[in-house]
C-alpha cells in the first residue's frame, strides 16, 4: 500500500531528482526517492549485520543497562566499534 509523502527540496536537490528522472534512470521523482530509501535501508541492513558479526567472532561490546534504556542500541554498538577502532590505531 502506498501512502502519499510530500516534501520539499532545496532547490539543488530537486534539480538533482529532476535530472535523474529526465535521463530515464527513474520513471517518477517518486521512484527516485523510494530508491534511495530502498539503498539507505539495505546500508543500515548491512551495518547492522557487520556489527552482529564482529560480536559473534568474539569482539565483544559491553552495554551497560543505561546505554540499554536510552535506546538506540545499533547507534551506540557502533559508536563503541568506531572508538575501539581509534583505539587500536
Amino acid at each position: 500500500m502506498a501512502s502519499t509523502l510530500n516534501i520539499s527540496l532545496p532547490e539543488h536537490a530537486a534539480d538533482y531528482v529532476v535530472t535523474h528522472v529526465e535521463s530515464e534512470e527513474f520513471s517518477t521523482p517518486s521512484d527516485f526517492i523510494a530508491a534511495l530509501i530502498r539503498n539507505e535501508m539495505e546500508r543500515q541492513h548491512e551495518l547492522e549485520e557487520r556489527l552482529l558479526a564482529a560480536l559473534n567472532d568474539g569482539d565483544s561490546i559491553t552495554l551497560t543497562s543505561d546505554e540499554v534504556e536510552r535506546g538506540d542500541i545499533i547507534g551506540q554498538l557502533r559508536q563503541k566499534m568506531i572508538d575501539r577502532q581509534g583505539r587500536a590505531a
